[in-house]
């Protein structure tokens, strides 16, 4: 036991320091925000650990509250922070899903305070929200996945030119962003058109003026094109197969519960989320090598976020081989 408890010490600290080393290499402080609680939580798991180890069991009690106190106090404050979002720009109908978050939060907090939320409920909440948002997150991914496929085989046989990029404007300018839509021009049978990317992008993603790009476009309608690579049918792909991999996840830990893979000898669960975290790796690297047009260029721009991708793959891989070959 005290082994499991100083390798999850080990894990814990390493994840303090690598958070402590992006807050302190990211000016942003956005981003700052965002990874402030992520290692608020390392840093109250590490005095956790320390109590289970060395059998203080107040200390542990102690670093557990603290960890729910900053989980939560993240989990309302982003859910707020959304919420006030969407209703602003009355996005009601986003703002609906996040009714379940607000709930399993509303029941995290009763159970921080001791109130047995089964005993005063006829029914099983757990299992109610559980498939709830399972069926939203799958829901969401389906959707998602099924207008990005069409929109992809609809631009499937168009006929391919070489673009350049020739300027770029604001996309999007809200309190802690600016993101911009580029503009490429491209040449068919002697005549130029143009064409304005479907999303927005940083302006550190910008690629230099003249970049080439490759343009899809009608034969019989040159002006109808789209931008190969990274485009609105390859947003709604990427989010579609994230969302409903994600939501795979929960499908099978319910089936875990059920006892469906008692019998298996192989951890199913430990090999799709390993999975999960490789295909989630390789598609930031491949979204973003899409966006600024090669490798070098993405490496250069993620920075020291670079790091993010590789650890999930590497993670995703080493769990793999140890599920399915280093089982004792």
């Amino acid at each position: 036991m005290k082994r499991n408890n100083a390798l999850a010490l080990i894990r814990s600290f390493i994840i303090f320091v690598f958070l402590l080393f992006i807050i302190n290499k990211n000016p942003n402080k956005m981003s700052q925000m965002i990874i402030l609680p992520f290692l608020l939580c390392s840093l109250f798991s590490i005095g956790k650990n320390i109590g289970l180890i060395t059998n203080q069991k107040r200390i542990v009690v102690i670093f557990s509250q603290l960890f729910k106190i900053c989980f939560l106090t993240f989990w309302f404050g982003f859910l707020i922070y959304l919420s006030i979002n969407m209703i602003q720009n009355k996005n009601y109908y986003s703002f609906i899903f996040t009714i379940p978050f607000w709930i399993v939060g509303i029941y995290m907090i009763l159970n921080l305070f001791g109130v047995n939320v089964k005993k005063q409920l006829k029914f099983n909440f757990q299992a109610v929200v559980s498939s709830f948002l399972v069926i939203t997150v799958l829901s969401i991914g389906i959707i998602c996945l099924f207008f990005g496929i069409r929109d992809y085989i609809k631009t499937k046989d168009y006929c391919t030119t070489e673009g350049y990029l020739i300027d770029y404007h604001i996309y999007d300018n809200d309190q802690d962003s600016i993101t911009y839509q580029l503009e490429y021009r491209y040449e068919v049978d002697g005549k130029e058109y143009t064409i304005m990317s479907d999303y927005g992008i940083d302006l550190k993603l910008i690629p230099e003026i003249n970049s080439p790009k490759e343009i899809r476009y009608h034969a019989n309608h040159p002006e109808e094109a789209v931008l190969s690579g990274t485009n609105k049918s390859h947003f709604l792909i990427y989010f579609g197969a994230f969302f409903t991999l994600g939501g795979g996840v929960f499908g099978l830990a319910w089936l875990y519960l059920k006892g469906i893979f008692d019998k298996v000898k192989i951890n199913v669960m430990a090999i799709y989320t390993s999975g999960v975290c490789i295909m989630i790796g390789i598609g930031i690297v491949l979204f973003l090598n899409d966006t600024v047009s090669s490798l070098t260029n993405t490496i250069k721009v993620m920075g020291i976020w670079i790091l993010l991708p590789i650890l999930l793959i590497s993670s995703g891989i080493y769990l793999i081989v140890k599920n399915l070959f280093l089982k004792k």
